[in-house]
């Protein structure tokens, strides 16, 4: 049973967002687990939903970082990329999975999927306002990860 009399006692400097705004730029990232298939938003747009830990930043302020994580770490940080499959989102999976993941071209994408799990890649974040107005951290580009390169 909720007890609104104790949850809205809480004192104010004990109030913190459940979320932490990283700073835009690029964060070495891996996948964990297994992507899922599904269907996202008023026009149930399909999507792959990646989970990720970041790993370490590569090209952000490190002030802004260390001032977001308030004392937690990076990898802690819950955060998902969410690969549209309408328009050219196929073959941006495509160049996702063969280019970015480094897995081989064979069979259909996804029988290619399971293979994404615990690969690495350059996660770019950016910032977009969520439905409620609120400021999120958003992947809006991938690469390559250095560790990969041939």
């Amino acid at each position: 049973m909720t007890n609104f009399v104790d949850i809205l006692s809480t004192p104010i400097e004990q109030v913190k967002p459940s979320f932490v705004r990283l700073p835009v730029g690029q964060y070495d990232a891996l996948i964990e687990g297994m992507p899922s298939e599904q269907t996202i938003g008023a026009n149930e747009t399909p999507a792959v939903v990646f989970n990720l830990r970041l790993l370490s930043p590569i090209n952000v302020d490190m002030d802004d970082l260390y001032e977001a994580l308030n004392g937690r770490s990076l990898s802690d940080i819950p955060l998902r990329y969410t690969h549209w499959l309408n328009g050219n989102g196929l073959f941006r999976l495509k160049i996702f999975l063969c280019d970015h993941l480094g897995i081989k071209a064979t069979g259909n994408l996804r029988q290619m999927l399971p293979e994404a799990s615990g690969k690495q890649f350059v996660a770019t974040i950016t910032h977009k306002a969520g439905r409620d107005g609120e400021i999120m951290a958003n992947v809006t580009g991938t690469a390559r990860s250095p560790s990969l390169a041939a």
